[in-house]
């Protein structure tokens, strides 16, 4: 057991300057949004256009690899966590996002991983008790005392290889289950039509 503190080697939060509400095209630089970064992974669709006038800063561009935590908004949405698997070019993570950069010995999806359990989120939560509802925000501190648990990195990756093939297998559960529900439906308007006698 230790802290994020000393897994970590950098934690930075991003840029928000005032943007458009439409998302940036491919080649143009977008700001992301804290919906970028949810329980089902990192979305880069979720972005504003970054206005033209403006000078990108490059330094805050998401990378692949990135482990990404909310640090502001709604309670519910303060302290979710993303690994970024892959990206477009040209998008910034907001200053509502902190980034994480793990030390050597620290995986960077075990990182996120970790961040995402019930252990570190529970132990999130009790910093998160008496903060507004409507707009909670984490600091940098808060982040960094959180604890965790950290197993040697070949565990690690034996971790991490076991959790991507599950949640590969429950992809392919979900689309099969989308399959045989558009055939239920199917189904049931032919019955109700008449057009298949019952």
């Amino acid at each position: 057991l230790t802290t994020i503190d000393k897994c970590t080697n950098v934690i930075e939060q991003g840029w928000s300057p005032s943007c458009d509400s439409d998302p940036a095209p491919i080649n143009q630089w977008g700001i992301l949004k804290t919906t970028a970064v949810s329980w089902n992974g990192f979305n880069e669709m979720e972005n504003k256009q970054m206005p033209k006038n403006l000078t990108p800063k490059a330094q805050y561009e998401v990378k692949q690899g990135d482990v990404l935590i909310t640090r502001a908004g709604p309670n519910s949405r303060v302290g979710v966590v993303a690994f970024v698997n892959e990206t477009r070019q040209k998008l910034i993570f907001s200053d509502k996002i902190y980034r994480l950069s793990p030390k050597e010995n620290i995986i960077n999806r075990y990182l996120a991983l970790a961040l995402s359990s019930q252990f570190t989120q529970r132990h999130l939560s009790n910093f998160k008790t008496g903060m507004a509802e409507s707009q909670t925000n984490i600091s940098q501190k808060i982040v960094l005392a959180l604890n965790i648990l950290v197993p040697s990195p070949k565990e690690q990756k034996r971790i991490v290889q076991k959790i991507d093939k599950s949640e590969e297998f429950l992809k392919v559960l979900i689309v099969q289950l989308s399959k045989l529900q558009s055939l239920k439906t199917g189904l049931m308007q032919d019955l109700l039509s008449g057009k298949v006698r019952v």
